[in-house]
């Protein structure tokens, strides 16, 4: 996966490498491309560790569901 990754990227920068420079960077643009995932996942389950579903009530806490854990982990 990581070769077949690293293949996209230096076809893609071959067309653009006078705007990013991606083949030089391609480890710093994964990295921040899973830290902006991660950042959009938190805001989007924000609400879960608030309200928790009906199903899940029984935990006791407002962080007991499976979308909040999830978002806690990233």
């Amino acid at each position: 996966m990581v070769f077949v990754h690293y293949g996209l990227y230096s076809a893609f920068s071959d067309k653009i490498l006078c705007i990013f420079p991606i083949s030089r960077f391609w480890f710093l643009y994964t990295l921040y491309f899973f830290f902006t995932v991660s950042c959009a996942l938190r805001i989007l389950f924000f609400h879960a560790r608030i309200r928790p579903f009906p199903g899940n009530m029984r935990s006791g806490r407002a962080g007991g569901t499976l979308y909040s854990r999830i978002a806690l982990m990233l």
